[in-house]
């Protein structure tokens, strides 16, 4: 360019400038953001803030994650092969489709995006052609690549196609799954700071129960907040604080609640408390018909863990007793646990001489472990195993 020659205005500064306000349009204050631009631009185009409702005032919340916008041409939907969708944690409203648009991502920058935790943050793509933003969670692009590929190896590459759902657009509806699931993920990061933080020498200045929406003296709120959590609680062996939210309650609002029930059953069976579990437990048992197939062979199994270990059967009756519940277990989590315990049983009961079926069905256990998504690797499993179950 000459002296006389004005600066020109590309066509990809426009296209920038466009996707970042369509982006900021969406995640305003009245959609329950603060967002900013990044100013010096480390890799991440916005910063946002989600507000919350303190008595029925907005608040700032001071917890931030980025949001990464680029822009393309209009975009060919295709297919990722080789992927079996139930095994991958994608968001609800793509849940049942196999469509997906595809984008070149330095893996560098997906990498940056991993580091801001615990939101991670969003990647969007914007369709210059069409105005539409199509958007992921940063967990459920990565989560996808190493399925697709099968290992971890494709993080070594300069560059790598992420692949979004079709079905993934961002709107007045998306928005405000996306705000309730960062919500709920912070408060989640928040409690846990607070539960654990002193084990790691993080100090814990200020906890205030408003953030999460309950007071944890309120017996009422405690027992909605365990029939939403507890099963997390559970599942991630945080037994110290469901515990002592079970503590908080009394006995009305236990009688009141079935969940809440079988929450506390299974919470106070797997942590040794024996004689208060069965109280619950019998309880249970008249309403056994009002729970999931799951949930019943989990009851079924605390049941005779306690009979067992009270001394109500011997070793022989409780193995036979655990073989029974085995069929009706259909979490693969729990059917793999199941019979790690039997195969433990049975080994204890053969004295020295142990049958080589035995070992045979442990390497086949073995074997089903490491290629199933999901579960505990294989240094968190152990012959003292680990049930799940879900809401």
């Amino acid at each position: 360019m000459a002296f006389i020659d004005r600066p020109i205005i590309s066509k990809s500064s426009e296209q920038s400038e466009e996707s970042v306000r369509s982006a900021k349009n969406l995640f305003s204050q009245k959609n329950g953001f603060i967002c900013r631009e990044d100013a010096p631009d480390f890799g991440v185009d916005l910063q946002s803030h989600y507000e919350k409702e303190l008595k029925n005032q907005r608040r700032f919340a001071p917890t931030g994650w980025p949001i990464w916008i680029r822009t393309a041409g209009r975009f060919q939907s295709e297919q990722v092969a080789d992927l079996n969708r139930n095994r991958w944690p994608i968001s609800a409203e793509s849940a049942n489709e196999t469509d997906f648009i595809s984008y070149t991502f330095l893996t560098s920058r997906l990498g940056y995006l991993c580091r801001h935790t615990p939101g991670y943050g969003l990647v969007l793509i914007y369709d210059d052609s069409t105005s539409i933003t199509y958007y992921d969670f940063v967990e459920n692009i990565v989560t996808l690549l190493s399925l697709q590929k099968g290992s971890e190896e494709w993080k070594a590459q300069e560059s790598v196609n992420i692949h979004i759902p079709v079905e993934n657009i961002l709107n007045t509806d998306s928005i405000k799954k996306i705000h309730e699931k960062l919500t709920t993920r912070f408060r989640n990061h928040s409690l846990l700071i607070n539960r654990h933080g002193s084990e790691f020498s993080i100090p814990v200045l200020l906890f205030e129960t408003t953030d999460y929406g309950i007071d944890f003296h309120d017996a009422k709120q405690v027992a909605k907040y365990i029939q939403d959590y507890g099963a997390l609680l559970f599942n991630n062996r945080d037994f110290e604080i469901l515990l002592s939210l079970i503590n908080e309650l009394t006995v009305r609002e236990i009688d009141d609640s079935l969940d809440v029930r079988f929450i506390i059953a299974i919470a106070l069976a797997e942590t040794g408390r024996f004689i208060d579990a069965d109280y619950h437990l019998r309880k249970l048992r008249a309403n056994f018909a009002n729970f999931s197939k799951e949930k019943s062979a989990l009851l079924k199994l605390y049941s005779c863990k306690t009979d067992f270990c009270l001394g109500r059967i011997d070793a022989s009756q409780y193995l036979q007793e655990v073989r029974a519940i085995l069929p009706d277990m259909e979490l693969m989590i729990n059917r793999l646990s199941l019979q790690l315990r039997i195969n433990s049983l049975e080994i204890l009961l053969s004295f020295g001489n142990m049958n080589r079926d035995v070992v045979d069905q442990l390497m086949q256990v073995w074997t089903g472990i490491t290629p199933h998504p999901g579960l505990p690797s294989r240094q968190d499993l152990s012959f003292s195993p680990r049930p799940s179950y879900s809401r």
